[in-house]
């Protein structure tokens, strides 16, 4: 295995673990998760735009976007985990 991926993926993880952490103490826990798809999306667009026009924000905009995208990974496998179980219900 290509030992930059590793890097890589710790990079990853311990980047949305620290902001994560950060935005449940400025926010609450699992505010996140109450946000629609598309207000993920347009978070994660903003922190991108910011980043590229360079525009001052007083966040890490590239830290943020990345979280938003673990965030967004996560919803859709909850929401196929969701559509699953509603599936199986209905079958019964």
């Amino acid at each position: 295995m290509n030992a930059d991926y590793i890097k890589l993926a710790q990079i990853a993880y311990d980047t949305v673990f620290r902001t994560m952490i950060e935005g449940e103490k400025k926010h609450g826990p699992d505010e996140w998760k109450k946000q629609t798809m598309g207000d993920q999306i347009e978070h994660l667009k903003n922190h991108v735009l910011r980043k590229y026009f360079n525009v001052p924000t007083g966040d890490d905009d590239i830290t943020h976007a990345m979280t938003r995208c673990a965030m967004i990974k996560y919803l859709e496998a909850e929401k196929q985990i969701s559509n699953i179980n509603s599936h199986e219900e209905v079958e019964s």
